[in-house]
């Protein structure tokens, strides 16, 4: 399976690799951004295209890296919480386990002639 994943990112490098050269031209025209809000009106410095998608790629990645790296510490919370609760369980479960055969009663008391069941003349009744 490890060879099929590094096959297709092999094929998918290359594919992209022969794009942006095949395109080269195009990529390398200039492109200036602008961003008017109300009074506010900022302008980016005029830059390749490529690069405004390389730079866009490296944003998202980080930002995802971010993301995720936050949600593996809120995870990692909640899973010692969970261990926690799990060990504190578990040493109850022993404390009752160890008290039980003390509380248990004791069925070697009963004489045998207690324990027979009454006969159908002798009832009480």
């Amino acid at each position: 399976m490890r060879y099929i994943k590094v096959l297709i990112l092999v094929v998918a490098f290359v594919v992209s690799m022969i794009f942006f050269v095949q395109n080269t031209p195009i990529f390398s025209q200039t492109l200036q951004l602008q961003l008017e809000i109300m009074d506010y009106r900022w302008t980016s410095v005029a830059m390749p295209i490529y690069l405004v998608i390389l730079l866009s790629f490296f944003l998202g990645a980080l930002l995802s890296t971010l993301y995720f790296f936050v949600e593996k510490l809120r995870l990692s919370g909640q899973l010692a919480s969970a261990n926690s609760k799990v060990r504190k369980l578990e040493d109850e479960v022993a404390k009752l386990r160890a008290e039980a055969p003390a509380a248990a009663p004791s069925y070697s008391a009963f004489s045998s002639s207690d324990a027979e069941p009454a006969k159908d003349g002798d009832s009480a009744s």
